[in-house]
């Protein structure tokens, strides 16, 4: 009889199963269902209550579990349930209640409990699951994008190496105590520079916070990780006489040597469009044809978007940007007329039809440039140009909402939360041309 039951415990938990979690983000509720096997999270999905009561949350949860159990062929799969789920939350109201009398018992009803994931079997979730957990959340609720959940997949791959290196890879999160992240901290500043252990540790008190929040730990070991840096910073910014002499260093260099001469001459374009704008590599690449155009009052400007499986690092990356003409030597006339005007309809301006210029093209022209003038910033990178632009609008005292407009920042309190959030792209011009010139 013993053995019969022991049999038939491991069967049940070598069974896939979901379960429910009521989260509040900001101050709305959501209800969160997730797939474990044998203890470890395997994929989940988040859709919103559409309330700020805690009451209704409750509600709305326990009226979506009984509709998810009740709906033909939605427990098959967990594709099914997820597709139902986010089907059936649609129809929610800001506001549902549970009827006096609740459900007519000749109404035949298979429950599912939401049972916290501690009652299931946290002795064996280890942080790489629950950081693959969190990151798939922060996917399904678009907190990030495709680009930046494919990154953060990376660095799990690298702080679970870490953790595995002292001997943490397979020991249960509620059993990781203070003293063991003090050894994966110490291990991590052995084999990286300190900006890049903040970042990893940042990481893993953001995995731990969520591992709280959905009940698999009660206390949080990672609690301020992050390692005070005081040695003083190099600046990174460049003056405009700095900008002026290192584009026209760009936009002399001979291309001649280079096999394919269909791109050479639009390389030095790339890096002209990042000084007068301030824009990222990875977005200076990825324009097309169509993302450069016209105001009515003729204003050119750079269309920064997701449109067509285009990826941007955030919410707030999406913007337009002008084109300061004669800025740090950048010639709009002739952009248009070399660059734009010679690429066709939906193709890229610097990757389609062999045009292409990557970081590290630009990193072996830098280091030429910073080894015959000793006296220029030694730690200049490309994406200087991107922190240049932003020391010059505070230095020429932009107003804030155009400043992080420019850049793709996130609003303040002040513009963001209280204020419309548009510019208007010819006043941005006055702005930039008054910053550029």
């Amino acid at each position: 009889m013993k053995e019969s039951l022991k049999e038939s415990l491991k069967k049940s938990l070598n069974q896939e199963r979901i379960y429910f979690t009521v989260i509040q983000k900001g101050r709305t509720y959501y209800l969160r269902m997730l797939s474990i096997l044998k203890g470890k999270p395997l994929a989940s999905v988040t859709v919103s209550l559409r309330t700020k009561s805690a009451i209704t949350a409750k509600a709305n949860s326990e009226l979506l579990k009984d509709k998810l159990v009740t709906t033909s062929g939605a427990l098959d799969t967990f594709d099914n349930a997820r597709y139902v789920l986010r089907n059936i939350a649609k129809t929610l109201n800001s506001y549902v209640g549970i009827p006096i009398g609740g459900i007519p018992q000749s109404q035949e009803i298979i429950h599912i409990e939401p049972i916290p994931i501690e009652v299931a079997d946290t002795q064996s979730v280890t942080f790489s699951a629950m950081a693959h957990s969190y990151a798939d959340e922060r996917l399904e609720s678009m907190a990030w994008t495709q680009d930046t959940y494919a990154c953060r997949l990376s660095d799990i791959k690298t702080v679970t190496s870490i953790f595995s290196n002292v001997g943490l890879g397979d020991k249960p999160l509620s059993m990781i105590t203070r003293s063991d992240l003090m050894m994966v901290r110490s291990e991590f500043l052995s084999q990286h520079k300190l900006s890049t252990v903040n970042i990893k540790l940042s990481l893993i008190a953001s995995v731990f916070k969520f591992a709280i929040m959905n009940g698999v730990i009660s206390n949080n070991p990672a609690m301020k990780l992050a390692v005070v840096d005081r040695t003083p910073k190099d600046d990174k910014g460049l003056s405009k006489v700095e900008l002026a002499s290192i584009t026209d260093f760009i936009k002399n260099q001979k291309t001649s040597h280079i096999r394919n001469q269909d791109y050479a001459p639009f390389l030095k374009w790339v890096f002209l469009v990042a000084a007068v704008t301030g824009a990222r590599h990875g977005e200076i690449q990825q324009l097309r044809r169509e993302d450069i155009q016209q105001t009515e009052s003729g204003t050119w400007f750079i269309s920064i978007n997701d449109n067509d499986g285009k990826q941007l690092k955030n919410q707030y990356s999406k913007r337009c940007i002008p084109l300061v003409d004669s800025g740090y030597g950048f010639d709009l006339k002739v952009f248009i007329r070399e660059v734009v005007d010679t690429c066709s309809d939906g193709s890229y301006l610097f990757r389609s039809n062999n045009r292409t210029a990557s970081r590290s093209y630009f990193t072996r022209l830098l280091t030429k440039y910073k080894k015959q003038h000793r006296e220029f910033s030694q730690v200049m990178t490309f994406h200087s140009l991107r922190h240049s632009m932003s020391w010059h609008c505070l230095n020429s005292k932009m107003p804030e909402s155009f400043a992080k407009k420019l850049l793709g920042h996130s609003e303040g309190i002040t513009y963001g939360r209280y204020a419309s959030a548009g510019v208007d792209i010819d006043l941005m011009k006055e702005e930039l041309s008054r910053v550029i010139k």
